[in-house]
């Protein structure tokens, strides 16, 4: 598969006022034969994919799903689409992933970006949190991400490491969204469920989400219509007149 750092640079994204845009939110034919050929995709890849859908009701509503979960989670490329497809083919099973597992397949794993896979990055956190400023990192991301949890914390906290791991994994894979769609490192905004005002989980996604659509209008992007935008979304699909090319 080529290196998905490569692949994302050469195709533009699709503009955020296809997400804001009223317009762009009504089921068109356009977008229900992109819909279409994503799932006969995913069927040719899973032959047991009538445990996810059994019936034709079952699989619209997946459908109307799927399409919300790809806003909510700032799939906002073609590209993204296409490496989740190829993704959802190395997988060791028949079943059909659900929207969360493909939606994090659609974004290029820490290795395709140059960044150590999560278990070594935790690993070089672990050994290093005692002294963070005085070690080489092998990615800003990964000292990012250790930040964000809190030196202090890995080196003293009673947290259990269950729970660090969880956070450290968190903000990682928010650095890796960054990254894959062309936004600056930045220290990701940690999730912690307690009483001192911290951002949740979902609340932190958000936030990222949100910084994806304020660089997609810092780039012009936003001054396409819904249409346009499906009219460029159906010309990166190879989408002419109704028919494949």
């Amino acid at each position: 598969m080529k290196p998905a750092s490569d692949v994302l640079k050469t195709l533009p994204n699709l503009p955020a006022e296809q997400v804001d845009d009223p317009r762009a939110k009504v089921a068109t034919d356009e977008t229900a034969r992109i819909v279409n050929m994503l799932f006969e995709e995913l069927k040719a890849i899973f032959p047991a994919w009538r445990q996810a859908w059994p019936n034709d009701a079952a699989e619209k509503r997946a459908k109307r799903t799927w399409v919300k979960g790809f806003v909510r989670a700032g799939v906002m490329t073609v590209e993204q689409l296409r490496y989740g497809i190829e993704a959802c083919r190395q997988l060791d099973t028949d079943f059909a992933p659900s929207i969360g597992k493909f939606v994090k397949l659609c974004v290029p794993t820490a290795v395709d970006l140059g960044m150590p896979d999560d278990e070594a990055a935790w690993r070089e956190v672990e050994r290093n949190c005692a002294n963070p400023g005085r070690h080489r990192w092998s990615h800003e991301a990964v000292r990012l991400a250790g930040s964000s949890v809190g030196w202090f914390r890995l080196r003293c906290s009673s947290i259990p490491e269950e729970t660090l791991r969880k956070r450290f994994d968190h903000a990682y894979f928010q650095l890796r969204r960054r990254l894959a769609v062309g936004l600056p490192l930045e220290e990701p905004l940690q999730g912690i469920e307690d009483q001192s005002g911290q951002l949740t989980p979902e609340q932190a996604d958000r936030r990222a989400e949100q910084a994806v659509q304020h660089l997609m209008r810092s780039q012009g992007l936003d001054k396409l219509t819904g249409e346009q935008a499906r009219l460029q979304l159906l010309k990166q699909m190879r989408i002419r007149g109704g028919e494949e090319e």
